[in-house]
């Protein structure tokens, strides 16, 4: 299940948009917050939400889906 929060900067709440539909609000308003929920989601579905709507990084993604409770930093220079 994917969930979406989307606050605006006036402290208006939307909940459970499309992910695009929340990418969109938060590029559109300037300090929003926006949390993404991807509980017991597909691994595929995830995967494509992280790649194609939120153009994460291939190796961010990867990490994402994975267990891995070793912080890093990664710089991908863009």
């Amino acid at each position: 299940m994917i969930r979406t929060l989307l606050r605006s900067p006036a402290g208006d709440l939307n909940t459970d948009l499309a992910p695009h539909e929340a990418l969109d609000g938060f590029r559109s308003s300037p300090g929003a917050l926006l949390w993404v929920d991807l509980s017991d989601e597909a691994v595929a579905s995830a995967e494509q939400v992280l790649r194609d709507v939120f153009q994460f990084h291939p190796l961010a993604v990867h990490d994402a889906l994975r267990e891995s409770h070793v912080p890093k930093i990664d710089d991908w220079t863009d």
